[in-house]
Parts: structure tokens; C-alpha cells; sequence
């Protein structure tokens, strides 16, 4: 049964981490590494019939639903243009999606694991303002269908840094994510969208 996961079992807003790993062999040349775990629950009285792995939670009854979603992304990037002011570069990656998620009544446990890595393009730039400060704004956008498995992921990230100091700097962004899957009978939808802030450390 198609749930909507949020609203059935009253899940609030929440903030999560995040981590980015950006490795230069070269001027022109990146390898990039980030993991976002997205971890939900929540617990409700079902207003809807639920049918999960093949077993029915009835409506009624006090359910507990775990999601944990963990996104990682592997690749590389290529920047034809890189200059003191800036830079324009290509990226391919492969998005991989580990999903665990269940349903627990007092009675009985439903739950599944799913692995989804999915490759995607993108294309990513960054401007300095000042010596001190710089603006980088990244897309990506791609749809997978081959056998069993269809998916697609659009990723859009802009974010301000400023540097201080040759080893440190201070983030602040916004980020929207759509990421959506099947697998035979499995499917997953997951949207995420907001503000953030983080560090930077350079080495």
C-alpha cells in the first residue's frame, strides 16, 4: 500500500547531517564523496488499511513506523574551467540509496531493506566574490530504467562560503532533493528541502 509517511504517523520536521569529501589529484580534476542518513519515526493510530511485505495492519490499531534512508554518492568532476575566479565543471556520480524501513504493531514486525545505486550527471559552478567569500550552485538531474529497477534522482544545492583563514571556512545553503524508486514490488519516494549551515576543513 502506497503510504504517506509523514502525514499518516504525524512525523515533525527535523534537522539531519550530512557529510562531503572532495579529494583534488589535479587542478581541473575532483573525487567526490558524500553520505546524508535520514532517519524517521513515528508512532499513530492507523486511519488507513496498510498492506506491508505481503502482511495487512489494520485501521485502529497503534502502529509504529521506522524509515532510515541513507543516500551516498561516489564520483567524479571535471572542471574545463577553472580560474582564480571561479570555476564551471561536469560531475558523474552513482547515487546509491540503502532504505530500511518497518512496521510494528503489539503483536508482529514488518520489515524490508532495498539497495538502489542509480548514476547521475551534473553540472556544478562557484564564483568568488571576494578573496574571503564565494557563492556555488550545483544541479543534478537523471532518470534510470533498466530491468527490474527505475529511478530517478534531481538534486539542486546552492550555498555561500566564507573562508577563514587557509584551513577553515563556514557554510550556509539551501538544498532540495528528490529521489524516487522501484524495485519489483518496492517502491520509495523520498522529497527533502531546506536551509543549512555547516564547517569546512581543508587540508
Amino acid at each position: 500500500t502506497s503510504v504517506d509517511f509523514i502525514n499518516q504517523f504525524a512525523v515533525a520536521d527535523k534537522r539531519f547531517t550530512s557529510l562531503k569529501v572532495t579529494l583534488k589529484p589535479g587542478r581541473k580534476h575532483k573525487l567526490r564523496f558524500s553520505q546524508t542518513p535520514i532517519e524517521y519515526s513515528g508512532s499513530a493510530t492507523l486511519t488507513q488499511r496498510i498492506t506491508f511485505r505481503g502482511q495487512t495492519f489494520n485501521v485502529g490499531v497503534p502502529t509504529t513506523a521506522s524509515v532510515k534512508w541513507t543516500l551516498q554518492q561516489f564520483g567524479y568532476e571535471y572542471d574545463p574551467i577553472a580560474t582564480e575566479a571561479g570555476y564551471v565543471g561536469v560531475f558523474a556520480d552513482v547515487k546509491y540509496n540503502k532504505l530500511d524501513a518497518s512496521l510494528a504493531t503489539a503483536v508482529r514486525t514488518e520489515a524490508f531493506t532495498q539497495n538502489v545505486p542509480i548514476p547521475t550527471l551534473g553540472g556544478t559552478g562557484r564564483a568568488y566574490l571576494s578573496r574571503n567569500a564565494s557563492v556555488t550552485a550545483e544541479f543534478t538531474a537523471f532518470k534510470w530504467n533498466r530491468s527490474n529497477i527505475n529511478g530517478k534522482v534531481y538534486d539542486f544545492d546552492i550555498y555561500a562560503t566564507a573562508h577563514l583563514g587557509r584551513n577553515l571556512g563556514a557554510q550556509f545553503g539551501y538544498r532540495r532533493l528528490t529521489a524516487d524508486f522501484t524495485v519489483d514490488d518496492d517502491a520509495g519516494n523520498l522529497k527533502l528541502k531546506g536551509p543549512y549551515f555547516g564547517g569546512v576543513l581543508r587540508f
